[in-house]
């Protein structure tokens, strides 16, 4: 990475702190977040009077979108807005289904990728994560701050969702997602030779996750109303 190249990366860092804040949610967004939950999450049969089949995870079109401010990701994403609401599932168990969403701005319109609670399911997607990559982190703080806020997507979505021991070590930062007391996995980046970011990953505790997170087989069910 040329000495030009992270200067400027500093440089732009110097936004000011409102720009950081999470933008108000405008029809634009909402439309086009909207449209792609309900065609990425469609589980669901409607049957009529308020009433629907859930099958599987299911676009819950009266749950409300709430904006997400992740100041971490700002510098770097300036074009992408962050986004938390609620999905159906048919588990008894887990009815309300946590997941985020990330648009981010073009000329074409929007880019959008989601990931689900890493309780429900301990793999969060790597596309949602990769968000981050090809961007610039020169120095061992830019890398933690980066991870840290992968990290507070996914934390967003974690019941009782905490970070903890952010580190870099040679081309690598990471940080520790925790459920509670349960250390749900670690969210990692890798760094190319120029500084960028390479690969993101979720390094899931899969002993920690099958043995001690109870979850029931999902079953098809029959829900009265929409709720929130």
């Amino acid at each position: 990475m040329s000495y030009k190249t992270c200067l400027l990366s500093i440089l732009v860092a110097t936004v000011s702190p409102l720009d950081l804040q999470a933008r108000p949610l405008d029809d634009e967004v909402e439309h086009a977040v909207r449209q792609y939950l309900s065609v990425k999450y469609d589980e669901a049969e409607e049957l009529g009077r308020e009433r629907r089949t859930i099958y599987g995870v299911a676009y819950n079109p009266a749950a409300r979108l709430k904006p997400l401010d992740i100041p971490e990701l700002a510098v770097v994403l300036p074009n992408t807005q962050y986004f938390t609401t609620i999905l159906d599932t048919p588990s008894m168990c887990y009815r309300e289904l946590e997941v985020i969403v990330a648009a981010t701005r073009s000329d074409a319109g929007f880019v959008i990728r989601s990931a689900v609670s890493p309780v429900y399911i301990p793999e969060p997607s790597r596309k949602l994560m990769s968000v981050v990559r090809r961007k610039v982190a020169c120095t061992d703080e830019d890398r933690r701050r980066l991870a840290m806020g992968v990290g507070k997507m996914l934390a967003a979505i974690t019941y009782n969702g905490q970070l903890k021991n952010p580190k870099t070590a040679d081309q690598m930062a990471s940080v520790e997602l925790w459920h509670g007391d349960l250390h749900l996995g670690n969210i990692e980046l890798r760094f190319d030779d120029e500084n960028q970011v390479e690969t993101v990953f979720f390094d899931c505790m899969s002993a920690n996750t099958e043995d001690k997170i109870a979850k029931k087989p999902l079953t098809s069910r029959v829900r009265t109303g929409s709720g929130e």
